[in-house]
């Protein structure tokens, strides 16, 4: 879509004023946009109609309880009465998809994926902080069902049915019958004793095995992947996702920590800084001065990401 986007725009421009090489943030959005508005248009073609002419969706919509408006990107999006809430405006308005269009389904994908595999509480908290899609923890369940990775991962052997106990393990000795054991901790080898703690760490393996796979990490590598699995896992929802339209977002231990339920950053305005570049001899940039809110720090450029060219 983003190609075809910018063919179109190169046919109409002069030369000069062409784009090339990769795809540019701001045509990306468009063309994420142009998608949904697109799918949006075959599964509520009805509720778009009405709602371009400037009137409200019809009683029998499935759309009536969420009081739709269509923003200026000509986007469905939720209505509500949380519209002063101190939350982004994707949030307090996300972007409404039926259950069964082919977008949804890659977009469910795509969060289950970025989320290392993770269960279908994690997902649906993380799809509504942009999304609204009908039937939303039915349809999660089944496209995470479809998930072959996650299909890869259940798989267990089937070994045949254990012969019958012996004698020996059916009668209590003596000793045991007159003196008892009494356990203060988990005994050894019993990690299914320890409960929920024990459940957030096979939640730690399981994103691990989906981003790490079989590699062979550095240190530095090893440490950025521990800390984005943490995040991961504590940006799982305490509270139930609710399906009204009025509700807040549900609580996350992210919240506790962090003020939102993840630690990737919302998109905001970036702003030129005035930094110090240092060349080698070959005119290179080797190190720079980067300012940030703690103060001036010198970095190698090697440790510098352009946020765009």
């Amino acid at each position: 879509m983003v190609y075809v986007q910018r063919l179109l725009r190169n046919c109409k421009v002069p030369v000069s004023e062409r784009t090339f090489g990769s795809p540019l943030v701001e045509e990306l959005e468009k063309a994420k946009k142009t998608l949904i508005r697109q799918e949006q248009i075959k599964t509520f073609t009805s509720e778009f109609r009405e709602l371009k002419r400037g009137r409200p969706v019809h009683k029998q919509s499935k759309l009536v309880s969420l009081t739709p408006f269509l923003d200026e990107d000509d986007i469905i999006r939720v209505g509500g009465r949380i519209g002063m809430a101190a939350i982004p405006f994707v949030t307090r308005h996300p972007i409404v998809l039926d259950s069964s269009g082919d977008l949804t389904k890659l977009i469910v994908m795509d969060t289950h994926n970025k989320l290392g595999h993770a269960g279908v509480d994690n997902v649906r908290n993380e799809l509504r902080q942009q999304f609204w899609i009908l039937r939303c923890k039915a349809t999660v369940k089944k496209n995470l069902h479809s998930c072959w990775l996650c299909k890869l991962r259940r798989t267990v052997p089937r070994p045949p049915r254990m012969a019958d106990l012996p004698r020996d393990r059916l009668q209590i000795a003596n000793e045991l019958s007159q003196r008892g054991i009494k356990w203060v901790f988990n005994p050894p080898a019993s990690p299914h004793m320890g409960g929920a703690w024990e459940r957030l760490v096979r939640s730690c393996k399981t994103s691990f095995k989906a981003v790490l796979k079989k590699q062979v990490l550095t240190d530095e590598v090893l440490a950025t992947t521990m800390a984005e699995v943490e995040s991961l896992v504590n940006s799982r929802p305490l509270t139930e996702v609710s399906s009204d339209v009025d509700a807040m977002e549900a609580i996350t231990p992210n919240h506790f920590l962090l003020g939102r339920p993840s630690i990737n950053l919302s998109p905001g305005v970036f702003v030129d800084k005035e930094i110090s570049i240092y060349r080698g001899s070959d005119k290179i940039v080797r190190s720079v001065d980067v300012k940030t809110k703690f103060g001036v720090f010198r970095r190698p450029a090697t440790k510098i990401a352009t946020l765009e060219e």
